[in-house]
């Protein structure tokens, strides 16, 4: 599967959803509780954030010093929709097709047709 993101008006080819991306996509994904905890400061919350998406789009953002931390969080939101996406479609694909069984199936029972008459 092909994964592209664009970050900062440039489209960025991401790797392969492996285990380590889905691990890295966690580990993000809790910096908000651990900031919130007092865990790890805000600052090594936006340093990690940076790590991650040049990690994954290496050359999206210059510095740390440099970057946009709005910027950065919606990079952040992106990428992991980018990965995300195809599995929240197929089961949400799979589930609509079972609905419109369901429906197609009772309307038959009922006598009526899949359309409508107006």
């Amino acid at each position: 599967m092909t994964y592209k993101v664009k970050i900062n008006g440039k489209e960025y080819t991401l790797p392969a959803r492996t285990l380590a991306v889905d691990e890295q996509m966690l580990a993000v994904s809790e910096l908000g509780r651990r900031c919130s905890s007092g865990e790890i400061s805000y600052s090594e919350s936006v340093k990690r954030q940076h790590a991650f998406v040049n990690g994954l789009a290496p050359g999206a953002f210059p510095s740390l010093e440099e970057t946009d931390i709005n910027e950065l969080t919606i990079a952040v939101m992106n990428i992991a929709a980018v990965y995300t996406n195809p599995s929240v479609n197929a089961m949400m694909n799979e589930r609509l097709e079972l609905v419109q069984r369901a429906l197609n199936s009772s309307n038959a029972k009922n006598g009526k047709s899949d359309q409508s008459a107006t």
